[in-house]
């Protein structure tokens, strides 16, 4: 029979190989998950940021906000600026697949810059 303070190194011993065992330190996963999450759809390097103002209907603006505050924890994290990106980038491309389904291309650079202002009613 071994001495107690040999049970006690033992079974030290076999705890640390299991957690050597278990650890998945070094595999696919792990790594994956230590890099910087990115969604496929997101630009390598993103343009400069830039800022617009709308008015919006308020029962939307009040969706829009029970929204984000629903899903501003983990996993989505949502904000209302990333919302409004997706959203309009959706649009966007459903509507570039619209035109370009009729007329043949898509929109292109435009010559003048966007009337700005109170819309005229």
């Amino acid at each position: 029979m071994l001495p107690l303070m040999s049970n006690v190194a033992l079974r030290a011993l076999m705890c640390y190989a299991d957690l050597a065992v278990k650890s998945n330190r070094g595999s696919k996963a792990a790594d994956s998950l230590r890099e910087p999450w990115r969604r496929p759809s997101e630009p390598r390097h993103p343009s400069p940021q830039g800022r617009a103002t709308f008015h919006l209907p308020g029962d939307l603006l009040n969706e829009m906000r029970n929204t984000v505050v629903a899903l501003a924890g983990p996993p989505h994290r949502l904000t209302m600026s990333k919302l409004a990106e997706v959203a309009l980038r959706r649009e966007l491309q459903r509507l570039r697949n619209e035109q370009s389904g009729t007329r043949g291309k898509a929109f292109g650079q435009r010559a003048d810059e966007v009337t700005r202002g109170r819309p005229i009613r």
